[in-house]
């Protein structure tokens, strides 16, 4: 008999089972809160492995250190209570990041904007 859908009030626990060995850098997973839920230093999945919620809607911000391609393998599990322990696969995710314009770049696109509403007005 297979079970299909969301738990009931079970914790899922979300875990970051690998870190790419070629990761440039540093990543967090975090919430508003500044509460960091999964964390890897370069290759290396840090203390921060796994975190259950029950309920809710949440919105985490994901952090990266410095720009490149980052991958992580993770999963999702919980434990019901007909038939124990269930876990998904573990997924492989691959974040490409790059890097943020400087201020100076952003001032420039910003006064080119503002000349083509000007033109459109005229």
């Amino acid at each position: 008999m297979a079970k299909a859908g969301f738990p009931n009030n079970n914790a899922v626990t979300f875990s970051l089972v690998g870190a790419g060995s070629d990761n440039p850098g540093n990543f967090v997973l975090f919430s508003a809160a500044n509460s960091i839920r999964l964390a890897a230093i370069g290759g290396a999945v840090g203390s921060n492995a796994s975190f259950s919620i029950v309920t809710g809607h949440i919105h985490y911000d994901w952090g990266f250190s410095a720009p490149g391609t980052y991958t992580f393998d993770l999963k999702a599990s919980y434990t019901d209570a007909d038939f124990g322990l269930l876990e998904s696969a573990t997924e492989t995710y691959t974040f490409n990041v790059i890097p943020e314009p400087s201020s100076g770049a952003l001032v420039l696109a910003g006064m080119a904007a503002l000349g083509t509403v000007r033109r459109k007005r005229r």
